[in-house]
């Protein structure tokens, strides 16, 4: 059975225990639009945020490597081995 298929009733069960044992898992953000003042909440999905940051973070990564590569003729490995402040460093030389 997946979730889809679960009874109404069991599913707002699920999902009320869930906050429950841990008030933290839906957190909802109060906004406001400065130009109209509008107001409304939205609810924070960390996941999408989390998943979102790390693709972020992946993508630089491979530019930094790509960039370092390019300039050095380094292998990635080599440069994936390197400390961040280390890579960061020659990516700054690189891009003088």
């Amino acid at each position: 059975m997946t979730v889809a298929q679960l009874p109404e009733e069991v599913a707002a069960a699920i999902i009320d225990s869930m906050l429950h044992a841990d008030p933290q898992a839906e957190v909802h953000l109060a906004l406001s639009c400065p130009a109209c003042a509008h107001q409304w909440q939205s609810l924070f999905d960390i996941v999408s945020f989390f998943w979102g940051e790390l693709e972020a973070w992946a993508r630089r990564l491979l530019y930094d490597v790509h960039t370092l590569a390019s300039a050095y003729g380094w292998c990635e490995a080599d440069i994936l081995a390197m400390s961040a402040w280390r890579r960061e460093q020659y990516l700054n030389m690189a891009n003088r």
